[in-house]
């Protein structure tokens, strides 16, 4: 007696944990992908434990079976013959009662509402122990038409029972599993479906209006990240709940026994087949304007990143320029100005890579253009024109000022020759002057002044060229003013240098004449 008392408490137990299982699997499928992630290891560990404890259900069976027999086979065999006389009778009348139970009074519409198929399906879960039982028992019953040489066991009248036995445990069975099958699948159309009219009533299915802010990039992004992940979800309950219908109806379509009907569930399919394709086009539609809001507050934010690097780079140019021209003449060395020069290069790679991001960017709003022909997406063109002519108006100005700083390079390098010539010839004038003095002869003085001359003769008309370049250069630079006054020293150095040239030719030539 109580061993029977709890394997029947057991057998409950499992069953009434096994529908838990089911239930909670059945609400994580309604739920977003996102959630389904995170409770991704409870909805394994709850399929697993599901499984094993219809392994376990089956073993304590068949234990209980051969339990039963191992007891009832000590016994005689006229008590055993009544025990199984006693236990057929009985299998068999709860098998029928059971089967009477499963022919349901009136036709059940399965569109009905979801109380109905709840009252329906915990009806079927209260069955299942008790059918558990009896399948127990016709295990056990089994056992006993297989023990060997039994006497008093009509054996073929009792197999014949038997088999039938098993015939209506098997149509009981067929039917319980369908009837389960069935009542699952319309319990989960049913709470989708009341998952969406929930939604619905609490307008959470309504396309809102798009909110103007076009400055207001990361507003723009959490409006379509919210949309895209709200309606992922709607779109989910959607496709389950049509998936479950049509499932519901094919399942309908294959020979069954069952008192169902599903009528109404069809014609709710088809409203909600309707609901899910109006719906999924204004979803679309609302999340292509978010789409196209998004970018163009994106596009906007590029324009304004742009524009604040293009201010930036300027007034950092201006800068340089500042304070390279509040250096005195003599800080200018060249030296200064090369490094002038290179940060000045560094700059206009800098323009250059700006006005590339400026026409990449161009190129995307007229793609934008041509795919959405609309007035908000042309007018994002008419800032990224203004900034590029600005743009390539500075990179004109930085050109300019490049040129004129490799001028002025090429004037301090050409003033600098001069002065390396300079020193180069009034050192030579110093020395012929020395060694003209230690001359005893004619021939020696003749010679000194000839190759004083070979040295000097073609110089003289380069450094004239050169010197008249760097008048012309510097008058170009600062204006005929400032370019004379700038290169004054050179222009007086270089006079001062062919006077002491001609000074010296004429001393020669005056002490070639006194000598014998």
């Amino acid at each position: 007696e109580s061993a029977n008392t709890q394997w029947k408490k057991a057998i409950k137990k499992i069953f009434s944990t096994q529908n838990m299982g089911c239930n909670f699997l059945n609400l994580v499928n309604m739920v977003n992908k996102t959630f389904i992630l995170k409770v991704e290891n409870s909805v394994r560990v709850t399929e697993d434990i599901i499984v094993n404890l219809s392994k376990e259900k089956e073993e304590l069976t068949d234990l209980w079976a051969t339990w039963n027999f191992k007891i009832t086979k000590v016994k005689a065999v006229k008590q055993q013959w009544q025990i199984f006389k006693e236990k057929l009778k009985i299998t068999t009348n709860g098998l029928e009662i059971l089967q009477e139970e499963l022919q349901l009074a009136a036709t059940v519409d399965l569109g009905s509402d979801l109380f109905t198929v709840l009252e329906l399906q915990k009806k079927l879960n209260q069955m299942k122990p008790q059918y558990q039982q009896l399948n127990a028992e016709l295990e056990y019953l089994k056992k006993l038409l297989a023990l060997p040489s039994q006497k008093g066991f009509v054996v073929k009248e009792n197999s014949e029972r038997i088999s039938e036995l098993i015939h209506l445990h098997q149509t009981v069975m067929d039917t319980m599993t369908e009837y389960d099958e069935i009542f699952n699948k319309t319990v989960k159309f049913h709470q989708i479906k009341r998952e969406l009219e929930c939604l619905s009533k609490s307008g959470e299915l309504d396309i809102p209006e798009i909110c103007e802010d076009p400055e207001n990039v990361h507003r723009a992004k959490a409006y379509l990240v919210n949309a895209q992940e709200k309606h992922a979800h709607i779109r989910q309950l959607y496709n389950l709940l049509i998936t479950q219908g049509v499932d519901i109806l094919s399942t309908m379509q294959k020979p069954n026994c069952l008192n169902v009907s599903v009528k109404n569930l069809k014609q709710e399919l088809a409203r909600f087949e309707c609901d899910s394709i109006n719906w999924i086009s204004k979803a679309d539609k609302y999340e292509e304007e978010l789409s196209q809001y998004f970018q163009h507050c994106t596009t906007q934010e590029e324009i304004n990143e742009l524009r604040e690097s293009f201010k930036d780079l300027k007034k950092k140019f201006n800068n340089l320029k500042f304070n390279y021209m509040k250096k005195t003449e003599k800080a200018r060395n060249l030296k200064v100005l090369k490094i002038q020069i290179q940060q000045v290069d560094t700059y206009a790679e800098k323009i250059q890579i700006l006005k590339k991001k400026m026409d990449n960017l161009e190129k995307s709003v007229i793609g934008s253009v041509a795919n959405e022909p609309n007035a908000k997406v042309r007018v994002l063109l008419e800032p990224i024109s203004d900034l590029q002519k600005q743009l390539s108006d500075f990179s004109r100005v930085v050109e300019d000022y490049k040129q004129n700083l490799d001028l002025v390079e090429h004037l301090q390098q050409m003033m600098e020759e001069c002065q390396f010539w300079f020193e180069d010839v009034s050192a030579t004038v110093v020395r012929v002057g020395k060694y003209s003095a230690e001359c005893k002869t004619r021939e020696a003085i003749e010679s000194l002044y000839k190759q004083f001359n070979k040295f000097i003769e073609p110089a003289v008309p380069q450094q004239e060229e050169k010197i008249q370049q760097i008048i012309d250069l510097a008058e170009l630079l600062y204006g005929i003013e400032e370019g004379k006054k700038y290169v004054e020293k050179a222009v007086l150095k270089y006079k001062e240098i062919i006077n002491s040239i001609d000074e010296l030719c004429r001393s020669l030539r005056e002490l070639k004449e006194l000598k014998v």
